[in-house]
């Protein structure tokens, strides 16, 4: 598995994924989902590189089979989040690739905190969190709108001091 930057040529690949109900149900990623958001969220992917924060392709043997982006935020921390293709779920590439990132984040960009939301009942990505080092550090009560209705956000982080290189 590699992480790469995003490129124009993954906005098809994407849009495919991104059909699937479950990425917009656990995520943030718009439904429907469409090539032109695809297109946007490249774009600002490779904006976002000037400032420290990342959005990248999961590869595996050449493929994409998902993404994982840290946002820089202020005071030193950043969000983390990912989602993975349908087929490609439950082979560790989210957990893998959250990893690598926490390590960047704390070696190369200085970072103090990483964090990162589920919506409650994800117990997928809960599980990713603590794979990957994060711990339990609060609910965000109804954080979430989801089909109009709002949901509960757990969240869950690793601090410098907590990494384990």
């Amino acid at each position: 598995m590699t992480l790469r930057k995003l490129r124009m040529s993954d906005a098809d690949k994407i849009t495919e994924y991104c059909q699937d109900p479950l990425i917009p149900r656990w995520t943030r990623v718009p439904t429907p989902y469409t090539k032109k958001h695809a297109v946007k969220f490249i774009k600002d992917s490779i904006k976002k590189w000037k400032t420290g924060s990342y959005n990248m392709a999961v590869e595996h043997k050449g493929k994409l089979v998902g993404t994982v982006s840290l946002t820089k935020k202020d005071f030193d921390r950043a969000e983390i989040g990912w989602w993975t293709g349908k087929q490609h779920r439950g082979q560790g590439f989210a957990t893998e690739s959250a990893k690598l990132l926490i390590k960047q984040g704390f070696n190369k960009l200085k970072l103090n905190k990483i964090y990162a939301h589920f919506k409650e009942g994800n117990k997928k990505s809960e599980r990713v969190m603590q794979k990957a080092g994060m711990k339990y550090e609060c609910l965000l009560r109804e954080d979430v709108k989801y089909k109009g209705k709002y949901y509960d956000a757990i969240q869950y982080c690793i601090l410098k001091r907590e990494y384990k290189k």
